[in-house]
């Protein structure tokens, strides 16, 4: 019985935690989304949007399944990613948008990374500042 007990609080940290995820990715993409003004470039405009797609295909993931998602399971996405573009970046011949893209999606999920384990390893009541 006391096992059970235990495993339902890990059940409730793990729920914990990926809400905690999905605050700080939701807080980070509201700030992107404060980034687009009309009098900034259409560069600019374009490269926060496609920060702001990456930050919600993370959202998405968090969503994709009916079973309930675990950090690790997140974290594991995301480094499958982060492996796929770091294989294309160093192996594939690409255009200079293309290659700035994906250099700036690397670095989100190289962020997205550091988030997961900051809440891992110093608990639930880390303050993350965006």
């Amino acid at each position: 019985m006391e096992n059970n007990n235990n495993d339902n609080s890990n059940g409730n940290n793990a729920d914990i935690e990926l809400d905690r995820f999905r605050q700080i990715i939701n807080n980070k993409v509201d700030e992107k989304k404060n980034q687009i003004f009309p009098s900034h470039s259409m560069a600019y405009n374009n490269n926060v949007q496609h920060e702001i797609n990456c930050l919600k295909w993370v959202l998405g993931q968090t969503n994709q399944r009916q079973v309930k998602m675990q950090m690790s399971q997140i974290e594991d996405i995301i480094q499958n990613e982060v492996n796929k573009l770091d294989t294309t970046l160093r192996t594939k011949s690409l255009s200079i948008q293309k290659r700035d893209k994906f250099i700036m999606y690397f670095e989100i999920l190289q962020w997205i990374r550091y988030v997961i384990q900051s809440i891992k390893e110093k608990g639930l009541h880390w303050r993350f500042n965006i």
